[in-house]
């Protein structure tokens, strides 16, 4: 790294863990003898997500940690547990080296992580997202038929 006041190189004197993917790391240069802090963040796996229809978009973690979040509801699963399952799934996909992860495969993450911590959660998230056989499930409900619309009671009587 470049020192800030004179452009030249710098050496690391200190470096400490100030959270899970955060460091402190004092600096000196070795030209005008600054001292100075650096604080770097572990980034996020560049990962891609293949969708249940074959689409492909970027990893999101928000994404997963609304649904993870939505399956603990009215359970005993603090918010930080949540944010330390997705940090063990997000280190297993970054140890494989995956590129690309299946939705499926994430899934199948999620639930293994989630029965360590809560097995009605667990259960909760096979229910939305496996079938009975363990496999994902493809009929989400979400799809219809172009112009089919789903049956509905009227708000009044028909009058004749």
């Amino acid at each position: 790294m470049q020192c800030p006041n004179c452009g030249g190189d710098t050496t690391v004197s200190e470096t400490r863990s100030v959270g899970k993917n955060l460091m402190r790391r004092r600096r000196v240069c070795s030209s005008c003898k600054l001292r100075f802090t650096t604080r770097e963040e572990i980034a996020a796996p560049n990962l891609r997500v293949e969708k249940r229809r074959g689409g492909v978009e970027p990893y999101d973690r928000a994404k997963l940690r609304r649904a993870v979040t939505r399956v603990c509801d009215w359970r005993p699963v603090e918010a930080t547990t949540v944010d330390e399952l997705i940090d063990h799934v997000e280190a297993q996909l970054t140890k494989a080296q995956a590129r690309t992860v299946r939705w499926s495969r994430l899934v199948e993450l999620v639930v293994d992580a989630l029965r360590g911590v809560d097995g009605v959660a667990a259960r909760r998230m096979q229910a939305d997202y496996l079938d009975d056989t363990g496999a994902l499930r493809l009929d989400d409900g979400a799809e219809a038929r172009p112009g089919a619309t789903p049956p509905q009671l009227g708000l009044f009587e028909d009058e004749e």
